[in-house]
């Protein structure tokens, strides 16, 4: 089978969406398909993240006018002469999505939309006025004609059923390349100078994004640290985001590092850095807000480390098996569970790592999630969940 990945920022600005495309791409191409990969090209692209790109063959086609559009005149004929069975959409405001619809209208192929998260009502309720028109362009009229749409989660085909009404949903979880187990070797860990060798640290990795609510994570690990309750752990915070959101993380983070507190910020981390944090790490949170299926999450049970999740990660299924630690998101109620996390003995907090660790190799590795898709792109999958 001839497979197409359509997306935006190929980049590793792209995140979570970009990372399941990468990974999708090797699963399926794994399976003897053949998949071609076609996105944004971007200055991140250009200037080096094109030689970290680890897919199968990518085109990244040159964007015209506003970033934000992702209007790419040249990306309807390049994903004709490759000429593939069947076109995957990953994400939903971008031009790709209308390009896809070229496509289906002159082929009477199949699309297939992994809307990631974009569908949230939190997510909806931003930047409504360019939603409405985009929308009524071309985003209607994908999510009406594809073969199927795909949520990460049930809570994200709840909020797909919602919003479309009809048609077919089905559930597909993301998935994870799982990096070689490294044994008793480290590397050094990207905060080293900062952070002490000797205590434990609890990592944040992800975008600077109210969704994130790191807000409230540092407003917690500040009342933890006065009330001496953090038992000598530090906090490790990954990412990256607009300007302005940088800054005020960083302002705030040196408030409280001024107190006495032992906080790091590293900026994003990819490749071999993500690696080395994970490995040194002793505990991962993310108390977001709103969670289509967090990549990071996989990747922290990958490196074996227990997690701290908010309910809206939505993966209670590991909090039900012992897999990760559910924490509240307003700051009081989320001091208070971490505390209760860190009050646990180590060998609970490494029996939860563990648990996360078999159910990602179970579950979410790539050459496992690939075969699902291979199903639903066959039209073999029997568990369509609506229409």
């Amino acid at each position: 089978m001839r497979i197409a990945l359509l997306t935006g920022d190929l980049s590793r600005k792209g995140a979570g969406v970009r990372e399941v495309v990468e990974g999708l791409s090797v699963g399926l191409s794994g399976l003897g398909h053949t998949v071609e990969v076609f996105g944004l090209e971007t200055s991140e692209w250009i200037n080096g993240d094109e030689l970290v790109w680890n897919g199968t063959q990518a085109h990244a086609c040159q964007v015209r006018g506003p970033a934000s559009l992702g209007y790419a005149p040249d990306m309807f004929a390049r994903l004709r002469a490759f000429d593939p069975d069947v076109v995957h959409v990953h994400g939903i405001w971008q031009y790709p999505s209308r390009v896809a619809l070229q496509w289906h209208a002159a082929t009477g192929r199949p699309i297939f939309t992994s809307p990631h998260g974009m569908l949230h009502p939190m997510a909806l309720a931003q930047a409504r006025a360019k939603k409405w028109l985009v929308r009524r362009l071309y985003v209607d009229a994908l999510i009406n004609r594809s073969a199927a749409l795909v949520g990460a989660t049930s809570e994200e085909v709840e909020h797909i059923a919602a919003f479309r009404g009809r048609g077919s949903i089905v559930e597909r979880p993301n998935g994870v390349v799982l990096p070689p187990d490294a044994g008793p070797l480290r590397a050094p860990a990207p905060w080293q100078g900062e952070l002490s060798d000797e205590a434990p640290v609890m990592l944040f990795l992800g975008r600077f994004h109210h969704t994130k609510n790191l807000d409230a994570l540092l407003d917690a690990w500040a009342f933890l640290h006065q009330a001496g309750q953090l038992h000598d752990w530090q906090l490790a915070i990954a990412g990256w985001g607009a300007a302005e959101a940088e800054a005020h993380v960083r302002t705030k983070a040196e408030r409280i590092i001024a107190k006495g507190a032992r906080i790091a910020l590293t900026g994003p981390l990819f490749g071999a850095d993500k690696h080395a944090a994970l490995q040194n790490a002793s505990g991962f949170i993310l108390p977001s807000l709103n969670e289509s299926f967090a990549i990071s999450v996989l990747e922290a049970w990958g490196a074996k480390l227990p997690t701290l999740l908010s309910a809206a990660c939505n993966m209670g299924f590991a909090v039900e098996g012992g897999a990760a630690f559910e924490v509240r998101t307003m700051p009081g109620d989320l001091a208070a569970d971490i505390r209760t996390f860190l009050s646990l003995e180590l060998a609970a907090r490494r029996k939860m790592g563990l648990r996360g660790y078999d159910l990602v190799h179970q579950r979410f590795s790539w050459p496992v999630v690939a075969k699902l898709y291979e199903g639903l792109y066959e039209g073999g999958d029997g568990d369509v969940l609506s229409g």
